[in-house]
């Protein structure tokens, strides 16, 4: 007798919770062995999350603008880490992030560290709880791997998937907080670019408001904080990123984005070649997530198209932005549970996630669930449910009218 499609998921679900406690180990035996979080020397080891502390540092000694200035930023970051090495990691968010990282400058950065991923990883998996509507589901967020690239870097992939989680969570029912949600995620305005078709082809008029409000008086405060000179600053330092990381980037390094515009970069194709690939799979998308907003199918969904699309719809897209998928997941599963086919493609997806830091298995994994979400929804449009519920709401009048006559 062949296992059910129920009996595999429990498998799985059970091989995936003993993945937590293995990453807790792992990431100690990193520790232990100088390769994440200190070097031998005892020193920070400069990562990702050294930016974030050190334009905090900047921002509370007033020397905010130095942030945007690569040369000045490079020198605070080792002056972090307390030693030189020559990796840049350049600081390209928007002023009003300087909230977030001046918050964590407040601590050492080894105890602002620990703070930041265990924050955005409680976020993160209780969002994904709520929308899965299992508190296990909260487990599945932390044990995936597109977790731990995240953790390890200390970088924002867990914050934006709660946001986003929370955007869509919330749409429906409470707009006025699903629009400020949506306003915080201006700090990564890449991953926004699909919310405003979907608010305004489907009618979410008091969301977009929200959404607006928030971004614009967000801006404000931030500029009243830190200056608003850190606006122009702000937009030279986004086009220099964009030239870095999407124009020059060296060959060797077009694998750690995880778009199509990257892998096509890397099999060394134009930048006009590279940028008409993109743009095909964006516009899709973007053409494809309106349509289905459109269609009277389940808001689950809905949501898991939008989620599953957000990633594929900009070139700029690393392994840690991979804890949306989690999202994801959590919407395709609320609709219903996985079958068969679902659940080996999310392993597979899953494994794909694992090499997304040399290899574009990131871009293959976001595009195996995306997939899925296709899938799901072609067989929910085929499923002839108007029909079926006119026909049940005709013989329900007419048992009412024969009821009725009798009685008469």
């Amino acid at each position: 007798m062949k296992n059910s499609p129920i009996q595999i998921g429990n498998l799985i679900l059970a091989a995936i919770s003993v993945i937590g406690p293995s990453y807790a180990i792992a990431f100690s035996v990193l520790c232990a062995m100088h390769l994440i979080l200190f070097n031998s020397t005892g020193h920070p080891i400069a990562f990702d999350f050294a930016e974030f502390w050190s334009a905090g540092e900047l921002a509370l000694s007033g020397n905010v603008l130095a942030a945007y200035d690569p040369r000045l930023i490079h020198a605070a970051e080792v002056a972090t880490v307390g030693h030189p090495f020559t990796n840049f990691i350049g600081w390209f968010y928007p002023p009003w992030f300087f909230f977030v990282a001046a918050g964590l400058a407040c601590l050492p950065p080894a105890w602002a560290f620990v703070l930041w991923i265990n924050t955005t990883l409680l976020f993160c998996s209780a969002t994904v709880a709520a929308i899965a509507r299992r508190w296990d589901a909260a487990l599945l967020a932390m044990a995936a791997p597109w977790a731990m690239l995240c953790t390890v870097e200390g970088q924002t992939g867990l914050l934006t998937a709660a946001i986003i989680g929370g955007v869509l969570l919330t749409l429906e029912h409470r707009p006025r907080l699903s629009g400020i949600l949506l306003g915080l995620l201006t700090y990564k305005p890449h991953f926004g670019l699909l919310f405003p078709l979907v608010l305004v082809f489907s009618g979410y008029w008091r969301t977009f408001f929200w959404a607006f409000a928030t971004a614009i008086m967000i801006a404000l405060a931030s500029g009243a904080a830190f200056g608003f000179g850190t606006f122009p600053a702000f937009v030279h330092a986004l086009s220099g990123a964009a030239q870095v990381h999407l124009v020059t980037k060296p060959p060797s390094a077009w694998p750690a984005l995880q778009s199509v515009y990257a892998l096509a970069r890397a099999r060394h194709l134009p930048y006009g070649t590279s940028i008409v690939l993109q743009s095909i799979l964006s516009a899709t998308a973007m053409i494809s997530v309106v349509y289905v907003w459109r269609t009277q199918i389940d808001y689950a969904l809905k949501a898991t198209a939008l989620a599953a699309a957000v990633p594929l719809v900009t070139p700029y897209v690393w392994a840690y932005d991979m804890p949306l998928l989690s999202v994801t997941l959590a919407y395709f599963y609320r609709n219903k549970p996985f079958d068969r086919v679902e659940w080996w493609s999310i392993v597979l997806a899953a494994v794909a996630a694992a090499s997304a830091i040399h290899y574009p298995g990131g871009l293959v994994a976001n595009l195996i669930v995306a997939i899925l979400a296709v899938r799901r929804i072609r067989m929910d449009l085929a499923t002839p449910k108007t029909l079926m519920s006119r026909d049940d709401a005709g013989s329900r009048c007419n048992s009412v009218n024969l009821s009725a006559a009798a009685s008469a």
